[in-house]
């Protein structure tokens, strides 16, 4: 809204601004959106041109996730432990579902669990690998879970909660991307009849 001064009158006056209403055409394909969004957080929006939440959405959820990585990591065992997939009979690690919204963030998770699942001991010094199970010796050098809690204490815990966290704001960031933002219509045909309205009320109050 504007506030106007009539010079004859000496009156002041509001008047509503035109409101700038986002171009849904801008959204181009909401499915690709939602994929790229998943792949990394605020591209969906980017893509969308929405460029200003794609920054946003990106250093939010990213350095959530990191700092959680950071929670979960150990020198001797290597970092974001507290991110693996694993999904063996009576071992299943559910907390990887939301972690796994962060897409290509999430992907040496997945790649590492098929390396221990063959036996064979996990690269690039243990990052997001699956412990191994407690009655399993494979692969060698490989911790298991008690051994990350003894080492991790807390950390664990906290490292895992900040993982899931952001991705669970992935999850909406996806959902975002796909609808698009929340736009008030107005009803063209009412406003004007409102207007008429009040005009011819003003004009009957006239003497």
């Amino acid at each position: 809204m504007a506030e106007m001064t009539d010079p004859h009158t000496n009156q002041s006056t509001v008047t509503e601004e035109p409101v700038e209403v986002f171009d849904t055409s801008r959204l181009k394909n909401p499915l690709l959106a939602a994929v790229l969004a998943w792949l990394v957080p605020g591209l969906g929006h980017w893509y969308q041109g929405r460029r200003e939440k794609a920054v946003l959405f990106f250093i939010c959820i990213m350095s959530i996730f990191l700092f959680g990585c950071y929670l979960g990591s150990d020198r001797e065992y290597g970092p974001a432990r507290v991110v693996y997939a694993k999904w063996t009979k009576g071992e299943k690690r559910l907390f990887f579902i939301p972690q796994a919204f962060l897409g290509i963030a999430a992907i040496p998770a997945t790649l590492q669990e098929n390396l221990v699942k063959q036996g064979l001991p996990p690269r690039w010094d243990g990052l997001m690998a699956p412990p191994n199970s407690p009655a399993t010796t494979k692969p060698k050098g490989n911790p298991t879970i008690n051994n990350l809690y003894e080492h991790l204490g807390r950390y664990f815990e906290l490292g895992t909660i900040f993982t899931v966290i952001a991705g669970f704001m992935n999850i909406l960031v996806v959902f975002d991307a796909v609808s698009g933002p929340v736009i008030e219509t107005e009803n063209t045909e009412q406003d004007k009849k409102k207007k008429k309205d009040t005009e011819d009320q003003k004009k009957s109050e006239t003497p």
